[in-house]
């Protein structure tokens, strides 16, 4: 459970730093955080840095503020395919 906390917080710093680099707006943040309580089950199945590209890849197109899966990645040196996979696994309920 530790672990999963600490992943976790990882995740949210990677979320807000990617946010910075990006110039998204806090409605992008929010939805991203907000997608990642909500799938709590690939917290334990990748990396922080490859799930907060993930989260934003998706909030980013939600709220048309989109970036490329390329410039994403790049930003955190996580490759597209890796941001295509967890996307696959993330639900939007």
């Amino acid at each position: 459970m530790v672990e999963r906390m600490s992943k976790r917080s990882d995740i949210l710093m990677y979320i807000l730093r990617l946010s910075e680099r990006l110039k998204l707006s806090v409605e992008v943040n929010n939805l991203a955080i907000e997608l990642l309580f909500k799938n709590q089950e690939i917290v334990k199945n990748h990396s922080p840095k490859a799930i907060a590209c993930a989260l934003i890849y998706i909030a980013s197109t939600l709220k048309n503020e989109k970036r490329s899966q390329k410039e994403i990645g790049d930003a955190l040196k996580v490759s597209e395919q890796t941001i295509r996979k967890i996307c696959k696994e993330i639900k939007f309920f």
